[in-house]
C-alpha cells in the first residue's frame, strides 16, 4: 500500500456527519477540489470556512491532508495538532507518519502509540506495511512498541476475516464468522463482513439481512446503509434502496458519489425533478466530470426532454470523445428529434469505438430507414441480428423481405 492510499483510508475514518452552518458550500467545495487533486484551491476553501467559524476537527484534518499532498509538512503538522486538540487521537496517525518521514523518530513513535491506544486504530498489518515507517523498523523503540498487545481478540479475528475477503476466500471467511458469531453477536462489524461476502457472491437477499443486523447495532455507519441500499437495488426494492441512500447522505454529506447514485435511482423511479436536483448539485462541484454530464443528459432523455438531452450530450462529447456510449446516446436524442442524418453519423462513430453493439446497429438502421435508405437500413439490421438483436430481426422481417 502506498502512502497516499493509506492517508486516504485514514482520513475517511474521520469524515463525520456535519454541515458547516455558516457557509456550507465552502466545505463541500474544498472536498470537491480535494477529490480532483486541486489541493491549493482546496486549502483556500477550507481556510475560508475556518475563517467563517468552522472549527471542527474534520476540516483541519482535510486541510492537513491537502498540505501533506502539497509537501507542506509543517502546515500539515500544525493542522493535525489542532485536530488533536478538538478530537482526541484524530490526528495521531498522520502526525506519526509525517514525523517519521522528516526523521523525528521519537515524535513518530509517540504519536503512533497514541493512535494504537485509540478505539479506531488501523489494522496492525496496514501500519507495519506503511512505507512511511520504513525508517523506524530497526529502532529499539519500534520493537518495544510492538512488544505490547494493542489488539483484542475480536480485532485480531476481524482483521483475519477482512484479509480472507480481500483474498476472495469467501467460504473460509464465512466459516470463521460462523465460528465466532455467537461470541461477537454484539459487534456490527461481523455482520457487515457477512454482508460484504454475500454481496460478492451475488446473494443480495442475504446481504440485506446481514447489513440490517449491523444497522440494528449501530445506525451511525454510512457504509452499512450504502451497501444495503445496493443490495436492495439488486433485488428491485428501489424504495428501500432510496431510503438507505438518504440516510447515508445524511451521515456522510461529503461523499459526493452518493448524489450520483441517488440521482440515478430517482431516475429509475421516474422522480425526474429530484434526479436533476442531485446531479445538478454534483455538477456544480465537478463541472468537467463527463460521466456525470452523460448521466444528466440521460435523465433528460428518459423524461422526454430530448433537446435538453442533446445539450448535455454535446457538453459531454466536448470533454471526451473516446466513449462509444456517448455517441450512441446523442444519436438516440437525434433520432427522437427526427434529425436522422446526425443520428446515423453518431451511431457510426459509436460503432467505430464499439463495433459489436447490436442496439446501435439497430438504431442506425432505423435512422437510415427514416432517411429513405432502405438498403443501408437492412444492412445494419442484418448486423444487429448477427449480434443477437431480436427486435432487429422483427424489423428485417417487416421491411426487408428480399434481404433476409
Amino acid at each position: 500500500m502506498n502512502m497516499k492510499s493509506s492517508l486516504t483510508i485514514y482520513f475517511i475514518l474521520f469524515l463525520s456527519t456535519f454541515v458547516v452552518a455558516q457557509e456550507p458550500d465552502l466545505y463541500f467545495r474544498g472536498l470537491a477540489k480535494m477529490d480532483q487533486e486541486h489541493y491549493a484551491q482546496a486549502i483556500e476553501y477550507f481556510s475560508e470556512a475556518i475563517s467563517a467559524g468552522n472549527l471542527k476537527s474534520e476540516i483541519y484534518l482535510k486541510r492537513a491532508q491537502c498540505f501533506y499532498e502539497s509537501g507542506e509538512f509543517t502546515h500539515a503538522i500544525n493542522d493535525l495538532l489542532l485536530a488533536e486538540k478538538l478530537k482526541k487521537y484524530s490526528g495521531s496517525y498522520e502526525l506519526a507518519r509525517i514525523y517519521a518521514l522528516i526523521g523525528k523518530n521519537d515524535s513518530a513513535i509517540f504519536y503512533l502509540e497514541k493512535h494504537l491506544s485509540s478505539s479506531y486504530k488501523l489494522p496492525e498489518s496496514m501500519i507495519k506495511l506503511d512505507p512511511a515507517f520504513t525508517s523506524l523498523e530497526n529502532l529499539r523503540s519500534w520493537k518495544q512498541l510492538w512488544s505490547k498487545e494493542w489488539y483484542n481478540d475480536f480485532e485480531v479475528i476481524h482483521a483475519e476475516i477482512k484479509y480472507l475477503i480481500k483474498s476472495k476466500q469467501y467460504i473460509d471467511a464465512l466459516d470463521l464468522i460462523d465460528q465466532n458469531l455467537t461470541k461477537y453477536a454484539h459487534r456490527p462489524q461481523i455482520y457487515a463482513a457477512r454482508g460484504e461476502i454475500f454481496m460478492n457472491l451475488g446473494n443480495f437477499n442475504s446481504a440485506v439481512t446481514a447489513y440490517s443486523h449491523a444497522i440494528e447495532l449501530t445506525k451511525t455507519q454510512s457504509e452499512y446503509y450504502i451497501q444495503r441500499g445496493k443490495a436492495y437495488s439488486k433485488t428491485g426494492k428501489y424504495d428501500s434502496a432510496l431510503d438507505d441512500l438518504k440516510k447515508a447522505i445524511n451521515l456522510d454529506p461529503g461523499n459526493f458519489s452518493l448524489y450520483i447514485e441517488r440521482s440515478w435511482l430517482y431516475n429509475q423511479m421516474k422522480m425526474y425533478k429530484e434526479s436533476i436536483e442531485d446531479i445538478s448539485f454534483y455538477l456544480e462541484l465537478f463541472p468537467e466530470d463527463d460521466h456525470a454530464i452523460y448521466q444528466c443528459g440521460q435523465i433528460y432523455y428518459d423524461q422526454g426532454s430530448y433537446l435538453k438531452a442533446l445539450e448535455w450530450f454535446n457538453k459531454c462529447l466536448k470533454i471526451n470523445r473516446s466513449e462509444a456510449k456517448y455517441f450512441a446516446a446523442r444519436g438516440n436524442a437525434y433520432l427522437m428529434t427526427k434529425t436522422y442524418k446526425y443520428a446515423a453519423q453518431d451511431y457510426g462513430m459509436s460503432l467505430d469505438l464499439d463495433p459489436d453493439n447490436p442496439e446501435v446497429y439497430m438504431n442506425k438502421g432505423l435512422a437510415r430507414f427514416y432517411m429513405g435508405d432502405k438498403e443501408g437500413a437492412c444492412s445494419d439490421w442484418q448486423k444487429a441480428v448477427r449480434y443477437g438483436s431480436v427486435k432487429a430481426r422483427e424489423l428485417l422481417n417487416t421491411n426487408c423481405q428480399s434481404a433476409k
